[in-house]
């Protein structure tokens, strides 16, 4: 959300207020919650009538971890700010019911976490402010009566982008209604705890967040041994063995992010362990 929100705005000549995470995170209890909403709407209310737009992310990436949306939803329609949450990680990963969030816009992939094609996303906006959003790529397909008057009918011929991997869409989900969504997302977000417990008790270290604040993915602390110089030293250390999993820097130390899906085992994480001891 980060880099989008930054491009735009340098585009648009727009500024933009950060609401950093510094401080308050990481943290194995749910204090944190409470503590940036305070300090978030603080910020909305020291620039008061010079935001127009929130952006946050659903399932933060790098450090990875479940924010309160629907509390920051609530914050900004007392203020009448409007918001958009950047999805990208949420669809598949955890429960999602977009309306019910009460944010203005939503936006999330389904590549990630639903076994569609790559280029599979999608945009949902409230109806009172749909006219708000508009394509990027404008058309005269875009006009009855090839396409409908509508939100969905604007968005509907993007100029000469490839519509094929669409069509995977309903398979997908099809595919994931038989396995079981909620077993799924179960499976994934209790398979990737146990290997992150079993990494974190090998190292001596913790985990970014509480349990409840992960989805199917979570970060763990590497030890001061393990910990790279860089995160391209990093990347060629595990993928010349094998194996990946990104890392990244906050609070001072280093955090590698696991995943799980419905192909990943214990043995998995024993492997990832392997690895990554015997080359650092």
């Amino acid at each position: 959300a980060g880099e989008v929100t930054g491009s735009a705005a340098d585009c648009n000549q727009d500024k933009v207020i950060v609401v950093p995470f510094e401080g308050l995170l990481p943290d194995q209890t749910d204090n944190w919650v409470a503590l940036y909403l305070k300090r978030f709407t603080e910020k909305l209310d020291e620039h008061q009538g010079e935001i127009d737009l929130v952006v946050v992310s659903h399932v933060a990436s790098q450090p990875t971890f479940v924010l309160p949306v629907k509390e920051i939803a609530t914050e900004c329609r007392k203020r009448g700010v409007k918001l958009l949450v950047d999805g990208a990680q949420a669809p598949g990963q955890i429960e999602l019911n977009v309306p019910e969030i009460g944010a203005d816009f939503y936006v999330g992939n389904l590549h990630k976490w639903l076994y569609t094609p790559l280029t599979c996303s999608f945009l949902w906006a409230r109806k009172d402010v749909q006219e708000l959003v508009y394509p990027v790529c404008i058309g005269v397909a875009q006009r009855p009566p090839v396409c409908d008057d509508t939100f969905a009918g604007w968005h509907a011929w993007q100029g000469t982008t490839d519509e094929s991997a669409y069509f995977v869409v309903p398979t997908a989900l099809k595919f994931r209604r038989e396995l079981g969504d909620d077993a799924v997302r179960q499976y994934c977000h209790e398979t990737v705890l146990k290997g992150a417990k079993f990494l974190a008790e090998k190292w001596g270290t913790g985990l970014f967040v509480d349990d409840k604040f992960c989805g199917a993915m979570v970060c763990v602390q590497l030890p001061t041994r393990l910990e790279p110089s860089t995160v391209a030293e990093w990347e060629n250390r595990l993928l010349d063995n094998g194996t990946y999993a990104p890392v990244n820097q906050f609070g001072g130390h280093w955090w590698v992010r696991l995943s799980a899906n419905i192909y990943t085992e214990m043995a998995d994480f024993e492997k990832f362990l392997a690895v990554v001891e015997s080359v650092q």
